[in-house]
C-alpha cells in the first residue's frame, strides 16, 4: 500500500487506540513455517498449520466489484472465484472501523482496505493463573481460578461438554463487539467457513435453552473452576503469490494481477484485544454430567478464535489455533 495513504488511512482508524502494547515488527508468513494467511473463510485450509483470516482482502476486492459494471473470471482460476463469489465478508466491519479506496487509473487499478480496533476489557484478568501448556511447549496466558465475579462478569459460558469440548465468549467494552473460542473435537471441516458453522450448529444444539435446568450448572462460573486463554501475538503479512499473473476481465478489458497483499495483526492478552489489518490488490493490462463438577477450560489444544461484532453474522477475524507458533514462551519470553 502506498505509504502515504497507509499512515493516513491508519492514523485516523488508530487515534485513540494506543494502550502501551505494540505489536511486533511485521514478517513474513512464509518465513514461519506452521502458519498461513487465507483470503477468504471458503478457501481449504491446511490443518496442520495455524490458519488466519481477516475481511480487508475481500473488502478491498469488493471497491472493485462495486465500482464495475462487470467482472470475469476464468472458471480454472479456483482462488479468484471463491474471492469474487464470498458473501461472507459482508457488514463484518462497521463502516466507521475501516477506511477502503479504488482507483483506476488508464491500464491499473488500486484497491486498498485498511482496519483497525481495540477491544479492552473492563476488568483485566490473571495473567499465568495456571500452567497452560500447548502441544508441548510452556506458554503465557491468562483467565482465572475459582469464583472472580469481576473477571466472570466478562465470559459467558456458551456450551460446555466436557474438558475436551467447550466454548466461551469474552465481551470487551465495547458493547457491539465479542471474542468466541471453541475447542473440540469435532471441528474437521477444511475450511475456515466450515469450522464456523461447526462452532454456530454446536452451541445451537448444546446451549443452556436446550439444556434441562439440572445442567444449567455447566453455564455458569463456580468456586473452583479455571479458564486459561493462551496469549497471542502477530504481526503477518503475506503476498498471494497464486493470485498474481492471473487475468481478469473487468467491463469487457482484460488485466492482470500485479499485487495481492494482506497483513494482519492482533494481540489478544489479559488486557484485552486489538486488531490491525491492510489489504492492497493492484491490477494493470500489461502481463504481471451427574452431580455439578469443576470446570476446567483450558486451550491447550487446537481451537478456533472469532472476532465479530454481535450485530453481524459475518465475522471480521477468525483463527484456527493449531500450534505455539503465535504464543510467547513462558520461560524465554518470545515467541515460539
Amino acid at each position: 500500500m502506498n505509504s502515504i495513504i497507509r499512515f493516513v488511512l491508519l492514523a485516523c482508524l488508530l487515534t485513540g487506540c494506543s494502550d502501551g502494547r505494540d505489536y511486533p515488527e511485521a514478517i513474513d508468513v512464509t518465513k514461519l513455517g506452521a502458519t498461513d494467511l487465507v483470503p477468504t473463510l471458503e478457501q481449504r485450509i491446511d490443518r496442520g498449520k495455524n490458519q488466519l483470516y481477516c475481511s480487508t482482502f475481500l473488502y478491498a476486492w469488493n471497491e472493485i466489484k462495486k465500482n464495475s459494471k462487470s467482472v470475469v473470471i476464468e472458471k480454472e482460476l479456483t482462488q479468484l472465484r471463491l474471492l469474487d463469489g464470498s458473501t461472507l465478508f459482508k457488514n463484518s466491519i462497521a463502516p466507521e472501523d475501516i477506511g477502503n479506496q479504488v482507483s483506476f487509473q488508464g491500464n491499473s487499478i488500486l484497491a486498498e482496505a485498511a482496519f483497525a480496533k481495540s477491544l479492552p476489557f473492563e476488568f483485566a484478568f490473571d495473567r499465568g493463573n495456571s500452567e497452560l501448556v500447548f502441544g508441548s511447549t510452556p506458554v503465557e496466558s491468562f483467565g482465572f481460578n475459582g469464583f472472580n465475579p469481576k473477571a466472570a462478569s466478562q465470559v459467558e459460558l456458551l456450551l460446555y461438554r466436557n474438558r475436551e469440548e467447550f466454548a466461551v465468549r469474552l465481551n470487551p467494552k465495547a458493547e457491539d463487539q465479542e471474542i468466541l473460542l471453541f475447542t473440540s473435537p469435532k471441528l474437521t471441516g477444511s475450511s475456515l467457513g466450515e469450522l464456523l458453522r461447526i462452532l454456530n450448529k454446536e452451541i445451537g444444539k448444546h446451549g443452556k435453552s436446550q439444556k434441562p435446568e439440572k445442567e444449567h450448572w455447566k453455564y455458569h462460573f463456580a468456586e473452583f473452576d479455571t479458564l486459561s486463554i493462551p496469549e497471542i501475538t502477530f504481526n503477518l503479512e503475506k503476498n498471494y503469490h497464486s493470485m498474481v499473473g492471473n487475468k481478469v476481465a473487468i467491463d469487457g478489458q482484460e488485466f492482470d494481477i500485479l499485487k495481492a497483499y494482506q497483513r494482519i495483526a492482533l494481540v489478544l492478552d489479559h488486557k484485552g484485544a486489538k486488531i490491525e489489518s491492510e489489504a492492497e490488490l493492484g491490477l494493470v493490462t500489461e502481463v504481471v454430567e451427574g452431580l455439578p463438577k469443576p470446570k476446567r477450560l483450558v486451550f491447550d489444544k487446537p481451537f478456533l478464535i472469532v472476532f465479530k461484532r454481535r450485530s453481524s453474522k459475518n465475522p471480521y477475524l477468525v483463527a484456527w489455533i493449531q500450534n505455539a507458533e503465535l504464543m510467547i514462551n513462558k520461560t524465554s519470553g518470545n515467541h515460539i
